[in-house]
């Protein structure tokens, strides 16, 4: 049905793990939609959350990805300290989903849309929605997005964080059509 989120993969992780795959993109789907709730790294300072897509069920890292976002930093009193825009991760070659601490009650969650990924004609592209709490315990929201340089199809992508391993999270890949 046009709109209805259908499950395409998952895994809930609960001991560390260095990487989540999550496959199944195909022409099945207008666009695939990746929710990650509840994840952890496995250390106690800020994590960087990374993703690349996978050709061939195996990490794209030959071309650039191109990302810019804003962010939101929620200090101790609740106020918003800045808005920013982040080019540190133009023309590298992964994506940069966010940053989430590791310590007790600190979480990273993403709402991530992915389009075009299957379709070897097209840049794929994503969106970003995340909010998270950093090593400080403060709020940490994020509106972006990205495209990777080259035309090529994607069959998944792959999560991981800068330097450590995941700790726990559910990870879900979900398509759906909008007509």
């Amino acid at each position: 049905m046009p709109g209805e989120l259908n499950l395409v993969s998952s895994t809930t992780v609960t001991s560390d793990t260095s990487s989540v795959d999550l496959t199944g993109i195909d022409g099945t789907y207008d666009i695939y939609k990746l929710l990650i709730t509840n994840a952890r790294g496995n250390n106690v300072a800020a994590n960087s959350w990374r993703m690349r897509w996978l050709v061939s069920s195996s990490p794209e890292t030959g071309n650039n990805y191109f990302t810019q976002w804003f962010r939101h930093y929620g200090v101790s009193d609740f106020t918003w300290n800045g808005l920013a825009t982040d080019y540190r991760y133009s023309g590298n070659d992964l994506m940069y989903l966010g940053e989430g601490g590791a310590d007790t009650g600190e979480c990273f969650n993403a709402n991530i849309n992915l389009y075009k990924a299957y379709d070897s004609d097209s840049e794929a592209r994503w969106d970003i929605e995340h909010s998270a709490t950093d090593a400080s315990g403060n709020m940490v929201a994020i509106k972006g997005g990205g495209y990777r340089e080259a035309k090529q199809s994607c069959n998944g992508i792959t999560i991981f964080v800068d330097s450590y391993s995941i700790a726990s999270g559910f990870f879900g890949l979900y398509g759906y059509n909008y007509s």
